[in-house]
Protein backbone atom coordinates (compact mmCIF):
# COMPACT_ATOMS: atom_id res chain seq x y z
CA UNK A 1 0.00 0.00 0.00
CA UNK A 2 2.73 2.64 0.82
CA UNK A 3 4.73 2.04 -2.62
CA UNK A 4 1.00 2.10 -4.41
CA UNK A 5 0.51 5.72 -2.74
CA UNK A 6 3.78 7.02 -3.27
CA UNK A 7 3.21 6.12 -7.27
CA UNK A 8 -0.25 6.86 -7.30
CA UNK A 9 0.33 10.66 -5.48
CA UNK A 10 3.49 11.17 -7.81
CA UNK A 11 1.43 10.31 -11.20
CA UNK A 12 -1.73 12.78 -9.37
CA UNK A 13 0.89 15.25 -8.92
CA UNK A 14 -0.47 15.41 -4.95
CA UNK A 15 1.10 15.34 -1.49
CA UNK A 16 0.41 12.56 -0.09
CA UNK A 17 2.40 10.79 2.94
CA UNK A 18 1.99 7.46 3.80
CA UNK A 19 3.27 4.98 6.47
CA UNK A 20 3.03 2.00 8.35
CA UNK A 21 1.65 1.92 11.94
CA UNK A 22 2.87 -1.56 13.79
CA UNK A 23 3.48 -3.17 17.32
CA UNK A 24 7.15 -3.86 17.23
CA UNK A 25 7.90 -2.40 13.70
CA UNK A 26 6.60 -0.02 11.32
CA UNK A 27 7.22 3.49 10.56
CA UNK A 28 4.62 4.25 13.28
CA UNK A 29 4.70 2.49 16.27
CA UNK A 30 1.96 1.09 18.82
CA UNK A 31 3.07 -0.88 21.33
CA UNK A 32 -0.26 -0.73 23.20
CA UNK A 33 -1.63 -1.99 20.25
CA UNK A 34 -4.29 0.77 20.40
CA UNK A 35 -4.27 1.26 16.25
CA UNK A 36 -5.00 -1.93 15.93
CA UNK A 37 -8.18 -1.83 18.03
CA UNK A 38 -9.60 1.20 16.25
CA UNK A 39 -8.54 0.96 12.67
CA UNK A 40 -11.06 -1.03 11.14
CA UNK A 41 -9.22 -3.14 8.74
CA UNK A 42 -7.03 -6.44 9.10
CA UNK A 43 -2.91 -6.12 8.81
CA UNK A 44 -3.20 -5.77 4.98
CA UNK A 45 -5.44 -3.30 5.13
CA UNK A 46 -5.05 0.58 4.32
CA UNK A 47 -6.93 3.83 5.49
CA UNK A 48 -6.74 7.41 3.25
CA UNK A 49 -7.04 10.10 6.02
CA UNK A 50 -7.55 13.75 4.14
CA UNK A 51 -5.63 16.84 5.65
CA UNK A 52 -8.49 17.60 7.98
CA UNK A 53 -8.19 14.13 9.67
CA UNK A 54 -11.65 12.95 7.86
CA UNK A 55 -11.16 9.42 6.48
CA UNK A 56 -11.47 9.09 2.59
CA UNK A 57 -11.04 5.11 2.03
CA UNK A 58 -10.75 2.03 4.18
CA UNK A 59 -9.85 -1.17 2.35
CA UNK A 60 -10.11 -3.99 4.63
CA UNK A 61 -7.33 -6.22 3.30
CA UNK A 62 -6.03 -6.32 0.34
CA UNK A 63 -7.22 -6.55 -3.52
CA UNK A 64 -5.55 -9.46 -5.18
CA UNK A 65 -2.45 -8.34 -3.09
CA UNK A 66 -0.41 -7.19 -5.94
CA UNK A 67 0.69 -3.62 -6.20
CA UNK A 68 -0.84 -2.94 -9.16
CA UNK A 69 -4.69 -3.06 -7.53
CA UNK A 70 -3.36 -1.54 -4.26
CA UNK A 71 -2.42 1.32 -7.28
CA UNK A 72 -5.64 1.32 -8.93
CA UNK A 73 -7.81 1.37 -5.98
CA UNK A 74 -6.10 4.35 -4.77
CA UNK A 75 -6.11 6.31 -8.47
CA UNK A 76 -9.56 5.90 -8.16
CA UNK A 77 -10.44 6.90 -4.76
CA UNK A 78 -8.20 10.10 -5.16
CA UNK A 79 -9.81 10.73 -8.33
CA UNK A 80 -13.00 10.84 -6.49
CA UNK A 81 -12.23 12.86 -3.52
CA UNK A 82 -9.73 15.13 -5.67
CA UNK A 83 -12.97 15.34 -8.49
CA UNK A 84 -10.21 14.55 -10.72
CA UNK A 85 -11.09 12.92 -14.31
CA UNK A 86 -9.51 9.83 -15.63
CA UNK A 87 -7.64 12.19 -17.55
CA UNK A 88 -6.51 14.71 -15.19
CA UNK A 89 -4.21 15.21 -12.67
CA UNK A 90 -3.18 17.71 -10.08
CA UNK A 91 0.48 18.49 -12.63
CA UNK A 92 -1.89 19.47 -15.10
Amino acid sequence: WCDAARVVADELGVAMRAVTVGHARGDLRDPRLRWCQLRGHGPDGAILVRPDRCVAFRSGAPNSGNFNDHSASLREVLRRVLSLTASSNRAD
